[in-house]
């Protein structure tokens, strides 16, 4: 790529590689709620510090939320605004390429840190506005591209002398105090990461405003309603099939951001109703013939 060529800006495509595989390559609650919660986060907190040292002031990542209609990016004394963020990806845009490169090389430095084991691809391309599905299209296509042929190492490889991780199987590189059921030792830095933000704070509160204070969450997967000899467990999650083809649909940045915020907002909403749905079931389920065995966490 060239020098700066007026209307057009460069363009940062990010994703998150396979999301699943990382939340539930443990079969212990705390490690994907944790999991989760890491995917989450990459694109709050660590997005914006990695911003903040790359341009070398404060961003608003939420901006394009409140104002989908405002392209900021299109004013030349703008070096930076988020297009979209959802679904595990997001779309930035740089005034300039060497700082949209350098933004890439700090970000993923700092994920080696903050979430080793998760896997991140990039695309980068200049971006005009004006023909936006098409240069959109040709980011989306570099992105599967690099996906393919490169897999970045983001976890301490397993060698002859090192322990390995009572929990993933990995090298044992640090010490956990409690890290699951009261045990310690040294475990990966992946499942070590995991355990640090196995934080359910903003369920809980959730949960507890919905019932009224009668319920609370759990990350004690031995706890979860099942009796001795009948510990059936079900993992169940929205997978949004062909959204990516929705996405494409959209014939501006606008429609892109309202699409996602819609998305956003509609998930919420349907999980709210779930627990909702939940929590009105639970007098069978705490019926003594219902065959579930429901614990108390003091008085919830």
């Amino acid at each position: 790529m060239g020098g700066c060529v007026m209307g057009r800006v460069t363009a940062v495509l990010v994703d998150t590689v396979s999301i699943q595989k990382y939340v539930y390559s443990s079969n212990r609650l705390k490690e994907n709620i944790g999991a989760s919660r890491i995917v989450t986060n990459i694109y709050k907190e660590s997005l914006e510090k990695s911003l903040k040292a790359a341009l070398n002031h404060d961003v608003e990542l939420s901006e394009w939320m409140r104002k989908p209609d405002n392209i900021l990016i299109q004013s030349p004394d703008v070096d930076f605004e988020v297009g979209y963020i959802g679904g595990g990806n997001a779309l930035l845009f740089f005034r300039d390429e060497t700082t949209a490169k350098e933004f890439i090389k700090i970000w993923t430095r700092r994920l080696l840190v903050e979430a080793p084991g998760l896997n991140t691809a990039f695309a980068i391309s200049y971006f005009d506005m004006a023909n936006f599905q098409s240069d959109r299209d040709d980011l989306y296509k570099q992105l599967e591209q690099n996906k393919s042929k490169y897999l970045p190492q983001t976890f301490l490889p397993k060698h002859g002398i090192t322990a390995d991780c009572p929990v993933s199987g990995q090298s044992a590189d640090i010490f956990k105090q409690n890290y699951d059921d009261d045990k310690s030792g040294h475990i990966s830095s992946s499942s070590y990461a995991k355990y640090a933000n196995a934080d359910i704070d903003d369920a809980q509160s959730l949960v507890e405003q919905l019932s009224k204070g009668v319920f609370t969450c759990e990350t004690d997967v031995d706890k979860l309603g099942q009796t001795i000899g009948n510990n059936h467990i079900a993992i169940v999650y929205i997978d949004g099939n062909s959204m990516g083809e929705q996405f494409k649909t959209c014939q501006n940045l606008t429609e892109t951001r309202d699409l996602s915020k819609n998305l956003n907002e509609a998930m919420h909403r349907v999980y709210t109703e779930f627990l909702d749905f939940v929590i009105g079931e639970m007098d069978f389920y705490m019926d003594k013939n219902s065959g579930f065995k429901i614990h108390k966490d003091k008085d919830k």
